[in-house]
């Protein structure tokens, strides 16, 4: 069959071996997170949970993944944002609005890998004259991949 004198063995694969294969090659390469994106404005606030499929790019032997797909899983109703008495948002009343909707979405807080809400709003506190700027987002992630199945 070859030209080459050397002793060489041709395997043989089955279809259940291949097709592992080609689930390891596909987990290493695609990521699925389950997300959470919460908007706590000065009217109104609400939050989302959806699943964002990452996959790694492969230009240039890169290593970096980008968003490739993204599917909203559940939408909460929009509130208006709860004020106290004194002009700052009512933090357990968003608390407790946060809670109703991991409860009514079905999720649990673990169920989450990442997602950003914001540390305070401007609102949380009372401004000090001259400070009229927002603190940075927070973000969390706890990072846990879950890989998809392969598009079929």
């Amino acid at each position: 069959m070859h030209d080459l004198d050397i002793f060489h063995e041709h395997l043989t694969m089955s279809d259940e071996d291949r097709a592992e294969i080609a689930q390891y090659i596909w987990n290493q390469e695609n990521v699925e997170l389950s997300t959470i994106g919460i908007d706590i404005g000065s009217s109104t606030s609400h939050l989302l949970f959806a699943k964002v499929l990452l996959q790694r790019q492969t230009q240039g032997l890169s290593s970096r993944f980008v968003v490739v797909h993204r599917q909203v899983v559940w939408r909460s109703p929009i509130m208006l944002t709860p004020f106290l008495a004194d002009g700052t948002i009512d933090a357990a009343a968003l608390g407790s609005f946060i809670a109703d909707c991991y409860r009514d979405a079905g999720f649990e807080r673990s169920d989450v890998d990442s997602g950003g809400t914001p540390r305070r709003s401007t609102n949380c506190s009372p401004r000090k004259p001259g400070n009229s700027s927002a603190p940075p987002p927070a973000t969390s992630s706890n990072a846990r991949s879950r890989p998809m199945a392969p598009a079929r």
